[in-house]
């Protein structure tokens, strides 16, 4: 698993968001009837969670470089 990814998709996050983060792949995996999560799982969860950087440009104004 690369965590570097992860937590790239994650840099803005609040504790809070990396909490339901955490939750939301262990939600996935558990759905996929695994007792271990994978990246995919991690990722689709900080997009669930965060939105995608398009969504968030569009609520905050903020311009990604």
């Amino acid at each position: 698993m690369n965590l570097d990814e992860v937590a790239e998709r994650a840099e803005n996050a609040s504790g809070a968001d990396l909490k339901a983060i955490c939750t939301e792949a262990g939600m996935f995996a558990i759905r996929d009837e695994r007792d271990y999560v994978e990246e995919e799982d991690f990722m689709r969860a900080c997009e669930k969670v965060l939105g995608t950087y398009e969504e968030k440009d569009a609520e905050s104004g903020l311009i990604y470089g």
